[in-house]
């Protein structure tokens, strides 16, 4: 999407600056728990950390409706979700979000009470705020992006890509620690992958079933994908493409 050299870029000036702290967002203690907080009495001008859920007998306030609003406010787009296997056969929808602008900086994991095909019926949704987010469109990539091919996470991220699940969403977290969801666009199934800022420790801490870009990031992506082409063709034949 553009944006991989400038995560590269602040990857690199945050390994020089200290050593990365390996932390797996997904799974935080009891003690580090997410709070709840209401959009209407929060300062949204900043990132958010914490979950909304449903007021009982307001319209307009469930927790989708909550969400939405922190959305707007972060300037953040979904670009692909999926159900997170869990236990007991209850599966919930994981959600990565990107920054509208596609500049590769804030974005967000969030953790729904739901499957994603009743995610609007969500009781609650948490938020984690990620430094760096990027989306990836799978069809397009050769090989596993530079900023996450490192240490065993590389390694990893290569040996599945191989098999055909490839990087959709990639970054990393406050902390410095990277992550990674690929996934295989014909089975569905994904896996999102965390590692310390140079790819050690690499382990996967989240399987997902029903995983794909949003119907948003599809067109961004085929807008992008044609607006490629009719750069190619312009070069090749001297004319300018027409103004979308």
């Amino acid at each position: 999407m553009g944006s991989h050299m400038s995560l590269k870029h602040t990857l690199a000036k945050a390994a020089l600056a200290a050593p990365f702290v390996f932390a797996m967002a997904a799974n935080v203690s009891a003690q580090e728990k997410l709070q709840v907080f209401e959009p209407n009495a929060t300062d949204l001008s900043k990132p958010i950390a914490g979950c909304v859920v449903t007021t009982p007998n307001q319209p307009g306030l469930t927790a989708w409706d909550k969400l939405v609003t922190v959305m707007n406010a972060r300037s953040q787009m979904i670009a692909a979700s999926g159900d997170k296997l869990a236990v007991a056969d209850k599966n919930f929808e994981m959600i990565f979000t990107i920054a509208n602008n596609f500049s590769g900086k804030e974005g967000y994991i969030i953790t729904s009470s739901n499957p994603k095909a009743t995610r609007t019926n969500s009781q609650e949704f948490c938020f984690r705020p990620t430094a760096n987010s990027v989306n990836v469109d799978v069809s397009k990539l050769e090989k596993v992006p530079q900023v996450v091919n490192q240490g065993e996470l590389g390694i990893a991220l290569t040996n599945n890509h191989k098999l055909g699940s490839k990087v959709a969403v990639m970054g990393m977290h406050p902390q410095g620690s990277l992550y990674a969801v690929h996934f295989n666009p014909v089975t569905g199934k994904a896996a999102l992958k965390e590692a310390d800022g140079q790819g050690g420790r690499a382990r996967d801490v989240a399987y997902l079933v029903n995983f794909d870009y949003s119907a948003k990031m599809k067109t961004v992506m085929e807008q992008l994908a044609s607006a490629k082409e009719d750069t190619r063709v312009a070069a090749a034949t001297g004319t300018v493409p027409a103004p979308r």
